[in-house]
């Protein structure tokens, strides 16, 4: 009879949580996740950035190819800043990036903004010199495909973190960032 009663006893004592077990495992739980939101927010504007200078990037390597298939300057036009956009025009009407329909190269739009690529501004300069807000650019030769002067095109997020793209004298179109181990710094 008196193990019977003991069995009985530890029986009732260790089936299910304790109320303080419960909360305790929730709150690490909650923990957990808050962190994994801000880790997961910080990827997701990283990614914008890249993504944002890859297609510039791309984008200027095939003005550059176009450049030498077709024998004429591709344009390239800027807006600065946090509502930025760039096109690409290969000189039949003016480019206004602004405009969705007047960029375009062998009647393809050619032209990006900042509403593609959210929370991201844009600086341009060439050769130490900020570009003046809609004016087209010749940034090729035609007959070599080589810039007129170097150019450096930086994207920045909310973070500060930055990735430029630098076309230099020789052609050579770089991506670079002080703020990523990815890239070559700048």
């Amino acid at each position: 009879m008196k193990h019977k009663a003991i069995l009985q006893k530890s029986k009732s004592s260790t089936s299910g949580f304790t109320l303080i077990e419960l909360i305790t495992v929730i709150s690490i739980f909650f923990v957990i996740l808050t962190i994994g939101i801000a880790s997961y927010d910080k990827f997701i504007i990283r990614k914008q950035l890249e993504a944002a200078a890859a297609s510039l990037y791309s984008d200027l390597n095939q003005a550059r190819a176009l450049t030498l298939k077709l024998n004429k300057p591709i344009y390239i036009t800027f807006k600065n800043g946090l509502t930025w956009c760039y096109g690409l025009n290969d000189g039949v009407s003016t480019c206004d990036c602004v405009d969705a329909t007047s960029c375009q190269v062998e009647g393809q739009n050619r032209r990006v903004t900042s509403s593609d690529y959210k929370g991201l501004t844009l600086t341009t300069s060439m050769g130490g010199v900020l570009f003046s807000e809609g004016n087209q650019y010749n940034l090729l030769d035609p007959r070599r495909g080589l810039p007129q002067n170097s150019v450096t095109l930086i994207f920045q997020n909310s973070n500060n973190d930055s990735i430029s793209i630098v076309v230099r004298k020789t052609g050579r179109i770089n991506l670079c960032s002080d703020s990523f181990d990815d890239y070559a710094g700048c």
